[in-house]
């Protein structure tokens, strides 16, 4: 299958960002093994719905992270996803998933749910002790 974000970076550079992605970015980290695994089984979903996938270890990526300022250290030490949404907003963990099932038809219902006061708080947690533990689960990339 070869590299698909080598190519799909040096376009996105000459581009820019807000002419290639319709709904957003989402950014995972690249040097994790699971996050890779996921972005290569999850990728296309989320391509279809809209998304640009890109790692946050991308130059451009660190350089829009820094100029929004609080989010430099995502760049450094990634400990969850990002979503850079068309405008301007970053969403991270669980928030960002969440965003991310909206524009997805079957995950459309658990968007909503998670819409409900409080539903968020299980939701943030799971993915921190998921996070957490990322560099030791392992997933094989996409057949």
């Amino acid at each position: 299958m070869g590299d698909p974000t080598g190519r799909r970076n040096a376009l996105l550079r000459c581009a820019g960002w807000r002419t290639v992605s319709g709904a957003g970015w989402l950014l995972y980290d690249g040097k994790c093994g699971f996050c890779r695994g996921l972005a290569d089984r999850w990728g296309g979903l989320a391509q279809r719905a809209g998304f640009t996938l890109a790692e946050l270890q991308a130059e451009w990526v660190r350089e829009r992270l820094v100029r929004d300022g609080g989010a430099a250290d995502a760049t450094v030490a990634p400990d969850e996803l990002l979503l850079l949404l068309p405008d301007d907003s970053v969403l991270g963990g669980a928030d960002a998933l969440m965003e991310l099932c909206r524009h997805i038809w079957w995950g459309w219902p658990l968007w909503l749910l998670s819409r409900f006061p409080g539903a968020m708080l299980p939701l943030r947690w799971l993915y921190r002790r998921v996070a957490a533990r990322r560099h030791r689960l392992a997933v094989g990339a996409a057949p």
